[in-house]
This record gives structure tokens, sequence and C-alpha cells, in this order.
């Protein structure tokens, strides 16, 4: 075949027996063991997100008050400006919860235990540093939103989802021990975009790699499983009302079993692998889930369909300039609105989630 033949032909595969993606995906299984275990995973990771979403109404929970009489018996504990916040221990006090300007020093029940007795947030400012620390966390959640997405497309599913679960592990476990009110909003905040981050490229890591029928089953399951986390938010705070710290920390440490799963079990997304044109990792993907769901009776071999990651063309591979155009081009969110259609669907998905949020 001549050099001009060569330059004039379609982009094609000249290599027999190998698949294009969507055969190669089904080839490795759309409904096996290793979707199993991403559906499972994704379950875990929404009872977390409600658990944590709500144990903020606990750990932040009001606790009676008054000033401070020379008569009660008090202990000291730490508060994050220059008065001391004082925890009653001995006595029958008459709380009243009144806020006087004159008092220069207020005394908390010792039950339940809570931010707003631990930094003496009870008046002054408290109350709406108490209030921020939760309205931080939900502002990092939409900021995560509409960055984590880009992240993902950039760096992988598998690397976030593992790095945003860590990094809310540890935010959260460090908010146990925050000194002041100022240094446990900072952490929410962070403790917040991550969440987001992990729970939304699961998502999307998930609908990746299994069969479309299931989505919206799962979909209507991950609501269930969600509101399964709110109760066991409102469990831990029971069990804990007597330090808000330590709830703080059994519901970080749960991460780490979290954390274990995904490493073992969460695979990297082939179909990503594959759009950014990364053929020898998303083959080594796609065989592994062959092997995971029994189905590995042949090596999957995949058709490449433009040049690798690095920009070099596979061997196999013939391009006219047409085709060379148009894997250069790249997508960006603005192509969710370059259709009237495709606009239509992005706007009214955008004002279902705010309208959903607010309530």
């Amino acid at each position: 075949m001549s050099k001009d033949r060569n330059e004039s032909l379609p982009l094609r595969e000249c290599r027999a027996g190998t698949m294009e993606f969507p055969e190669a995906l089904s080839t490795a299984g759309l409904r096996g063991r290793q979707q199993v275990m991403i559906v499972v995973g994704t379950f875990m990771m929404n009872v977390y997100c409600g658990w944590q979403s709500l144990s903020i109404v606990f750990t932040t929970i009001a606790v009676p008050f008054a000033c401070n009489s020379s008569s009660d018996s008090v202990t000291t504990v730490s508060a994050s400006n220059s008065t001391s916040a004082l925890v009653r221990t001995t006595g029958d006090p008459a709380f009243n919860d009144d806020c006087v300007s004159t008092c220069s020093q207020y005394v908390f029940s010792d039950s339940p235990s809570s931010v707003v007795s631990s930094f003496d947030m009870a008046c002054g400012d408290g109350p709406y540093l108490v209030s921020l620390a939760n309205s931080v966390f939900w502002f990092a959640y939409f900021m995560s939103c509409l960055t984590s997405g880009m992240l993902s497309d950039r760096l992988g599913r598998r690397p976030l989802v593992l790095g945003s679960v860590a990094l809310c592990f540890f935010a959260l476990l460090a908010s146990a021990f925050s000194p002041d009110i100022y240094v446990f909003i900072g952490l929410r905040f962070v403790c917040g975009y991550a969440q987001s981050a992990y729970s939304t490229i699961t998502y999307v890591a998930m609908t990746e790699t299994i069969d479309p029928v299931y989505l919206a089953r799962i979909g209507m399951g991950i609501q269930i499983i969600y509101a399964i986390g709110e109760m066991l938010a409102a469990v831990s705070g029971i069990i804990f009302m007597q330090s808000w710290r330590l709830q703080i920390i059994v519901i970080s440490s749960s991460l780490l079993p979290l954390f274990i799963y995904y490493f073992l079990f969460f695979p990297e997304s082939p179909r990503w692998l594959f759009v950014t044109r990364r053929y020898d990792k998303c083959q080594k993907v796609l065989n592994g889930i062959a092997k995971f769901n029994g189905r590995a009776h042949q090596p999957i071999v995949l058709r490449p369909s433009g040049p690798t990651s690095e920009g070099n063309f596979p061997h196999e591979m013939v391009l006219d300039s047409r085709a060379s155009d148009e894997i250069k081009k790249k997508s960006n969110v603005l192509d969710l609105y370059g259709t009237p259609k495709a606009a239509l669907a992005s706007i009214t998905s955008v004002i279902s989630w705010f309208s959903v949020s607010l309530v």
C-alpha cells in the first residue's frame, strides 16, 4: 500500500483480534463481582456522608448556661477568648440561658458535652461562629462540586477518591483536638471539600463501570443509605453525649476501613483511562476486572482510538488529517450547554439540585 494511500485512510485499527472499548468493557463484565464491590463501597461511603454531615448538630448542641456565681463549684475547660468556659460539676444550679452584658464569665451544665461549652460560645459572637462552622462545611462542599470533577478528569478517579478520603480523615481527626472555634471552623471547611470530592467522584466512577440498567435503582438505594447514616449520627450523638471530641474521633476512625476497602476493591475507571488515551493501563484494568469477575477466558486487547497520552500513535493505527483534528479537540464544561437540548437538561439539573438542597 502506497504512502499516499495510507494518508488518505480514516482512523482505523489494522490488527486483528482487538476490541472497541464498549465491547472490551462488556467482555470484562458490567454486572459481576467487581461491580458488586464497587456498589457496596458506594453505599458504605454514603452511610459515612450522612453520618458526618448531621453529626455537627450533636457536636454543637446547645448547653444550659448561666452567668457564673462564686458560690458555684466549677471546673475550667479550654475556651477561645480571654474568659474561661466553665462547667458546673456540683450543686443544683438554675440555668436561665440568659446572656448578660455585664457578665464576664458563664458557667455551663456538664451535660451534654458540646463545642458551645468547650469554647464559651453561648453569648456574644459565639452562636454565629457555631453556625458558621456548619455553613463553612456546606460552602466547601459546594466549591468542591465545582472543582473536583475537573481534578478527577486530570488526575484520575481513584487517586482523587483515595486522596480526599485520607484528607477528610486527618482533617476530621484534627478537629477533635481543636484548641479554639476558629481552628474548628477551618478544619470543617477541609472536611466539607474532601467529602464532596470523594462522594461525587465515587458515584461518577461507578457509573463508568457498571451496567447503566441498574443506575436508577442504585441511585434510589443511595438515598436510603444516606438516611441510615443520618440515623447513625443521632445514635452516636446520644452515645457520646458526654464527649463531643470522642464522638468526632469515632466518626473519623470509620474512614480507615473505608480507605482500605477503596484501596483494595476500587480500580481506576477504565473509561477514564481510555478517554485519556492511557491504553496500556486501561487494558490492564479491564483484564483485572475480567479476572475478578471470572471472565478471563481470553486476554482483552483494546483497539486504540487515538494517540497515546504521550502523543504517540500506536503502530496499529492509520490516521487522516480530519481524524487527527477531532482527537486534538478538547471538551469543557461549556459543552453541557452546547445544544438547546443539552442546555435545557443541564439547567434543569442545576435548578433541581439547588431546590432539593434548600429543602
